[in-house]
């Protein structure tokens, strides 16, 4: 069942993949391009093929399970329709979130339009999460594009994406040279989206949406475009499919086909806009800044040649609201791709900072709507995030798992940590045992178990509920004080984490996306619930806090039994020993014992009489192999259990 809150549903993560040996050296990597949005071009050649999908009398709809393809499920389609999705959870802005969304505000909207309904679909068949979704629709006639060697093709969508967690959620344009051979219904990345005509190997995929993450939709409409004349330029027969696959997605909407001949000039900014160069620099970007760790930046923006000329004295000038910044100048061939940079970007002070780019070349651009982008940081004096503050989701999705998220952090100078701080969900139960450590950036990525790299850590402490966030408004942020302030060298790098020790439900807020390999969890999210370091897209909102006079937000209270109280171990995590303060109301037999999860008693020690107030215990923990544990004192009888964990 679909659960609407104010924000999204509780998720892992997008695109979750295993971080064995997550590196840093992404200097030359390469961008790959995705589609382009804005409004349909003001035209200028003559439209070759246009389809307002008023009449659907010339289009096939198929659905995957029909077809043969007996993985999915049946009884989805595609339908021409002029009235808006119906599904219960639809939630279109405009609309209310239980009720049928206004129709799409495309252009020929009143005679129709083509529309997968996938949220009515799984409220009808009351959906259990136990099926993939696999339909198209088909143009039947071929188009002739004879005499056009250069092709693009743009339409109109309205479309919002549920949840891409299980990173099958994906919409797509098609194409085939006969009719008959398509791309394998049944793969899903755009680079397997081939088709094989004769003696060539030809690409005829693309993905329509690839960056959209949960609860994305486009504007009302989105006009998505893409440069087709590698497959179909001069090709006489050129057939068009679109087709959804997903688990009980939203709805997706396509409108207003055309296809005409490819500008001669024409850039944009394609999927690689940052304020620290970095697949150059390998500097991660943060949107919350310390005065004290701000560099001078490289604003960078990869750019694309899609007009078939040449265009020349292509440049990137950027506005930070105060003043204009220019990069060097180069020639953009069809086709090609490059970065253009303005270096050495730098603060003036403290503030917020939006960073508006746009790119030009000696002509006028056909399709100027692509050529801008926009970004921004903060500068403030103590916190360090690479979040920006606003929530996307929250993860884990099962919250009573035990995890750790980590965000790692660059020291661009001597950088001294006092905290850690993190943005806690609501719906997270109070008294919920949690914790903070920092990890040194390359011993944990030298290492690849759980613990490898742990330098300092927080006290454990329990959940209270003030402070909780609903994912709206101004964040509230937990403070969890190190047990001594912490000091990374300039040029290093660690990796500040957040940790739930397992057994009550608890989530934390995610923010914006971040490249692969940046930020992790820790958990059993692998196949068969495979415990290891994964790294995720979504951002979890764990910040370092530079502030000398940081202080644990929440209580750190000790357990109260019968006769005595128990405190927390530290370290914990800890190697070889840990200390346990515990306090009497009068004189007492004392006994600690360790245990496993599963009960097996694997320390024991009789401490013998002890007096009333306060006392120490050391726990030997020498020999023991990492992993979770409890430590229990036992009072004349009573008994007190905490977790421990070993590394």
């Amino acid at each position: 069942m679909k659960h609407l809150y104010l924000l999204v549903m509780a998720v892992l993560v997008s695109s979750v993949v295993m971080a064995q040996a997550p590196v840093r050296e992404f200097a030359g990597r390469a961008v790959t391009s995705r589609s382009m949005e804005g409004n349909h071009v003001d035209y200028t050649r003559d439209i070759i093929y246009q389809n307002t999908f008023g009449d659907c009398s010339g289009i096939t709809f198929t659905n995957a399970n029909d077809a043969g393809y007996t993985d999915y499920i049946d009884g989805i389609n595609f339908e021409c329709t002029d009235e808006g999705p119906s599904g219960p959870y639809n939630g279109w802005a405009g609309g209310t979130a239980n009720s049928p969304s206004p129709n799409p505000n495309f252009t020929t909207a009143d005679d129709g339009y083509v529309m997968v309904d996938s949220d009515l679909f799984g409220a009808e068949e009351a959906y259990a999460a136990a099926w993939v979704e696999n339909c198209w629709f088909t143009i039947d006639d071929a188009v002739d594009f004879t005499g056009h060697p250069f092709v693009t093709v743009e339409f109109e969508n309205r479309y919002r994406c549920w949840d891409n967690t299980t990173d099958i959620e994906r919409c797509y344009l098609e194409i085939s040279l006969d009719g008959v051979n398509w791309s394998d219904p049944e793969t899903l990345e755009e680079e397997e989206g081939y088709v094989v005509v004769g003696e060539d190997t030809v690409a005829a995929r693309y993905e329509i949406f690839p960056t959209f993450e949960r609860a994305d939709e486009t504007d009302n409409p989105t006009t998505i475009r893409f440069d087709i004349g590698d497959i179909a330029g001069d090709e006489a027969s050129v057939y068009f499919r679109w087709r959804w696959v997903g688990q009980w997605g939203y709805a997706w909407m396509v409108d207003d086909f055309v296809a005409f001949d490819t500008p001669a000039n024409d850039l944009r900014i394609a999927d690689y806009v940052s304020y620290t160069d970095f697949l150059t620099t390998g500097l991660w970007e943060a949107a919350v800044w310390p005065e004290s760790q701000l560099p001078a930046l490289d604003l960078a923006v990869a750019v694309q040649g899609l007009g078939t000329e040449t265009q020349t004295n292509a440049t990137l000038s950027v506005s930070d609201g105060a003043g204009y910044f220019e990069s060097a100048a180069m020639d953009i061939e069809y086709g090609s791709i490059d970065t253009l940079r303005v270096l050495g970007w730098e603060a003036p002070g403290q503030g917020s900072y939006q960073f508006d780019y746009t790119v030009a070349a000696d002509s006028t651009d056909e399709y100027p709507e692509d050529n801008v982008a926009t970004q921004a940081i903060e500068v403030v004096e103590n916190q360090y995030g690479r979040d920006n503050g606003t929530f996307v989701g929250q993860t884990p999705a099962d919250g009573t798992v035990d995890f750790i998220a980590g965000v790692p952090f660059d020291a661009v100078e001597d950088l001294t940590i006092y905290a850690i701080d993190v943005a806690i969900m609501d719906g997270s139960d109070v008294g919920a045992e949690v914790v903070c450590h920092l990890f040194d950036w390359v011993a944990w990525n030298d290492g690849g178990g759980q613990y490898d790299g742990l330098i300092a850590t927080s006290e454990e402490v329990s959940i209270e509920a003030d402070f909780l966030n609903s994912g709206d408004g101004e964040v509230s942020w937990y403070t969890f004080a190190l047990e001594e302030p912490y000091t990374v060298p300039a040029g290093e790098a660690v990796m500040a984490c957040f940790e739930h020790l397992g057994g009550d439900n608890v989530q934390i807020g995610t923010s914006i996306p971040q490249y692969d390999q940046t930020v992790f969890i820790y958990g059993p999210f692998g196949s068969g619930s495979a415990y290891d370091w994964y790294f995720t897209t979504n951002c979890p909102m764990v910040r370092l806090n530079l502030d000398e006079n940081a202080e644990t937000t929440m209580s750190v209270d000790n357990l109260a039994g019968e006769g005595f109280e128990l405190g927390r171990a530290y370290p914990n995590p800890a190697t070889g020993s840990a200390r346990v303060d515990f306090t009497l109301d009068a004189a007492a037999e004392v006994t600690f014992e360790v245990t496993t999860l599963t009960g097996a008693i694997v320390r024991r020690m009789d401490l013998g009489t002890q007096a009333a107030g306060t006392q120490r215990a050391v726990l030997n923990l020498e020999g023991l192999t990492a992993g979770m544990y409890t430590y229990t004192i036992i009072v004349d009888g009573a008994r007190a259990t905490r977790k421990l964990v070993i590394k």
